[in-house]
């Protein structure tokens, strides 16, 4: 993990972590040398990335999305006409939504690839046509 800091007016410095949170840092100086930098205000904990997904027949609404390995991630799908599913066997996803409402699940991909999920409720004659990409990349 990189650690980059920046200067702030009060002179305590922001320390940049992992999540792409800033927290705050303080510097002890004694004399002219600089003591190990104290790490004070502990990480928060971050929540899920939320992705919003509309399905209508006979396509998802984006078809695609990028997310990283061990990114948490929220998925939110909402129907426009009638009910329509998600699945993704690789990933164990399996999310529903009924006609005019939405499905949500929570999840965090370990392994990296490219999966790609199906509607998963008969919807019509191009049923078969939808598919949903799922990279995790990073």
């Amino acid at each position: 993990m990189q650690t980059i800091f920046r200067e702030v007016p009060n002179g305590t410095n922001q320390e940049k972590v992992k999540s792409g949170k800033w927290r705050e840092a303080w510097r002890w100086v004694a004399g002219a040398a600089l003591l190990p930098i104290l790490i004070v205000a502990s990480q928060a904990a971050t929540s899920p990335r939320r992705i919003a997904i509309t399905a209508t027949r006979f396509a998802f609404e984006p078809a695609e999305i990028t997310i990283k390995p061990g990114e948490s991630v929220d998925l939110v799908l909402t129907s426009a006409d009638v009910a329509h599913g998600i699945r993704i066997r690789e990933l164990n996803l399996d999310l529903k939504a009924s006609k005019g409402k939405t499905g949500e699940i929570k999840f965090t991909p370990e392994k990296s690839g490219t999966f790609v999920g199906h509607c998963s409720v008969f919807c019509g004659s191009g049923h078969g046509r939808m598919t949903f990409t799922i990279h995790v990349a990073g």
